[in-house]
């Protein structure tokens, strides 16, 4: 049992870990919006995601160590 404890503990550890390696670019988009940016950096080899913000908003998230390339390639 505590070693069941210990794994799910790191489990936990590791994915607040790599949830931390993320910056939001861009926020309060409209789904459309969130959807031309994501499109544009999947297209240019970006790993970017679309996260839901609140009702009907979105923001596009992007690992911390393609933030500048993603910026250029929105820009």
């Amino acid at each position: 049992m505590l070693r069941r404890l210990r794994k799910f503990a790191l489990l936990m550890a590791s994915l607040t870990f790599l949830a931390a390696c993320q910056t939001e670019l861009y926020t309060n988009l409209s789904e459309r919006e969130a959807n031309q940016m994501l499109a544009a950096l999947l297209e240019q080899g970006i790993t970017a995601k679309k996260s839901t913000v609140g009702d009907s908003l979105f923001s596009v998230v992007v690992p911390n160590d393609d933030v500048r390339d993603s910026l250029t390639i929105l820009d």
